[in-house]
């Protein structure tokens, strides 16, 4: 029996995902699944008491996030001061530093325009001073990340931009 009802779906026509082949794959192999929605047994007990009490304390909201704004402000004034041209912009949980940018990518083909080659050194310069940083630009921040790991990071900042530069 055909419905008369047509229900367009907005999602794109993507076929099969890399979801469903990690899936596959995890199962063909024996191996522990850690794509979408897995693993597949249950949480350590303790861990779930402990979201428990958190949760029962009232601590369930993103951490508030002071410092950030200084944190990406400080990293686009070191890499000015360096004579570094970069653009660092984003949001108070994950911001972007991209070098070369005249202005902040809006998009996936203003990224195309970045100096991924000179961000790299970068991201390594940061590493061998005990900060990582993802190799592609992006940057995350956690309720972990207080005054005295910021300013640790924006010395770190400071070393990795003097090097490059």
């Amino acid at each position: 029996m055909n419905s008369p009802v047509r229900i367009d779906s907005k999602l794109p026509a993507v076929g099969t995902t890399i979801f469903t082949v990690m899936s596959r794959m995890a199962a063909e192999f024996g191996a522990i699944n850690l794509s979408q929605g897995f693993p597949d047994f249950d949480c350590d007990p303790a861990l779930v008491d402990a979201v428990a009490r958190h949760m029962r304390a009232g601590q369930n909201q993103y951490a508030p996030m002071q410092g950030v704004l200084r944190l990406r402000e400080a990293i686009a004034a070191i890499l000015q001061d360096a004579g570094i041209k970069a653009q660092v912009t984003g949001f108070e949980l994950m911001f972007h530093v991209g070098f070369g940018l005249d202005a902040p990518a809006r998009n996936y083909r203003d990224l195309l325009k970045s100096d991924k080659a000179l961000y790299v050194k970068f991201a390594h310069a940061l590493l061998g001073r005990g900060v990582r940083v993802l190799e592609r630009g992006a940057w995350f921040v956690s309720s972990e990340h207080n005054d005295a790991v910021i300013d640790a990071t924006l010395e770190a900042v400071q070393g990795a931009a003097k090097e490059i530069s």
